[in-house]
């Protein structure tokens, strides 16, 4: 917990100097399609039934901070390419989905369907001491993350979206209103 509250003050401070505050948590560390929390970032998840063998899932762990300290936070870049990651569950694990589809389904399940927010179990860790709630998640501060070149070349490990599956994406959503606030490009 230290951890986590010294990374929100520490957002506090620096949005206090003037600085524009983002924060960029793997897919699994902040998933509006599960309620569960932990802090834990080793898990495994065995429901999946794709690399369920997979050691470093998290469950939620950065909607603490978004919940505690979302004031401070002006952008959450969400990490499709997160190593299995849910979007890569549903469209290479499943085969249901098309990548442009999914971003469009993601997006409009959080802003329609969940009303911009997301549920998170937060009592699953009593020790936190932190009653579970409602997270605020506003479109202003949704920024979809992607894998650029080097996740082409990563197998079914990361999720790569081809710029033109996201730009398809985008004008869908451009034209449903909910369009997120914006797109960004991991660089290794």
């Amino acid at each position: 917990l230290q951890c986590l509250d010294n990374m929100g003050r520490f957002s506090e401070m620096a949005k206090a100097d003037g600085y524009i505050i983002g924060m960029a948590p793997p897919q699994s560390y902040l998933d509006a399609q599960t309620t569960q929390f932990s802090r834990q970032v080793n898990l495994t998840d065995a429901t999946r039934g794709w690399h369920s063998d997979f050691h470093y899932f998290g469950a939620n762990v950065y909607a603490y901070l978004l919940s505690a300290y979302g004031d401070f936070i002006d952008f959450v870049s969400v990490q499709f390419y997160e190593s299995y990651s849910r979007a890569g569950l549903e469209i290479l694990g499943r085969g249901e989905m098309s990548p442009e589809a999914y971003l469009h389904w993601y997006v409009k399940d959080l802003v329609v369907d969940k009303g911009e927010s997301m549920f998170v179990d937060f009592d699953l860790d009593p020790s936190l001491q932190y009653q579970s709630k409602q997270v605020p998640f506003p479109l202003s501060k949704l920024v979809l993350g992607f894998a650029n070149g080097w996740g082409a070349d990563e197998n079914d490990k990361v999720c790569f979206f081809e710029p033109k599956h996201i730009g398809n994406a985008y004008r869908k959503m451009m034209n449903s209103d909910f369009a997120p606030r914006g797109f960004m490009y991991w660089v290794m």
